[in-house]
């Protein structure tokens, strides 16, 4: 089953884990389980950070539960929903099988290409993205999806670059020799020569060719 396909009750099944706090237990069963449920389920579905449920999605209840219902019991009810008691948890569970289903199809594929680019979080380290491009057994289409962020410190040498890309590679136990194209910024990390990150992945999938992007060279025309 795809991810397309799962939905609130897929969500709901993690929800039958005994993890609620000691305030919710007043609070029937069966509305515990469906706040839980629509926490999973809706937030990142819509990519909301975790934190809009307590600055946004809990006061606005509190609002409605006091004009719909009225009186103290109904607002304090509201309150007992516990917030983020096993979201972060459960949303990684949600993560880590997205990421299953996607090296699956990716390991199917017969051959694949990368597209890696270099960014700096706000902590001031360098990280790297990778979006991967195969065709898709099942959609029967060729697609275009996002597969890792990996954390390369403070050094983006082409040696640390490859090396994380190859330990990735390795360890979700996909094919190198199926790598088929490496699209770059041009960065003389990434097609250095000699030592470049595109001559170390050559080393490994020789039938890898290497590929500028076509973004960054109209960017490189336009400052001229």
């Amino acid at each position: 089953m795809s991810h397309k396909q799962r939905g609130y009750s897929f969500c709901n099944n993690f929800t039958s884990e005994g993890t609620s706090s000691k305030s919710s237990v007043t609070v029937e069963k069966g509305d515990l389980k469906c706040s839980k449920a629509f926490r999973v389920y809706k937030l990142p579905r819509e990519k909301k950070p975790f934190t809009e449920l307590e600055n946004v999605v809990l006061p606005c209840l509190e609002v409605a539960a006091d004009l719909i219902h009225g009186g103290k019991d109904a607002v304090k009810k509201v309150k007992q929903i516990p917030l983020s008691d096993t979201i972060s948890r459960r949303s990684v569970m949600l993560a880590d099988d997205l990421k299953e289903q996607l090296v699956k199809k990716l390991r199917l594929a017969a051959s694949f290409g990368i597209q890696p680019d270099e960014t700096t979080d706000i902590g001031g380290k360098a990280q790297l993205i990778v979006y991967g491009r195969f065709p898709d057994l099942e959609e029967k289409t060729i697609v275009e999806h996002y597969l890792c962020c990996l954390q390369l410190g403070v050094g983006t040498t082409a040696h640390n670059i490859f090396q994380k890309l190859h330990d990735f590679i390795i360890e979700e136990g996909i094919d190198w020799s199926e790598c088929k194209s490496f699209t770059t910024d041009g960065a003389k990390a990434m097609v250095g020569a000699i030592n470049g990150v595109v001559k170390k992945i050559q080393a490994v999938s020789p039938n890898c060719i290497a590929i500028h992007c076509v973004i960054h060279r109209e960017t490189l025309l336009a400052k001229r």
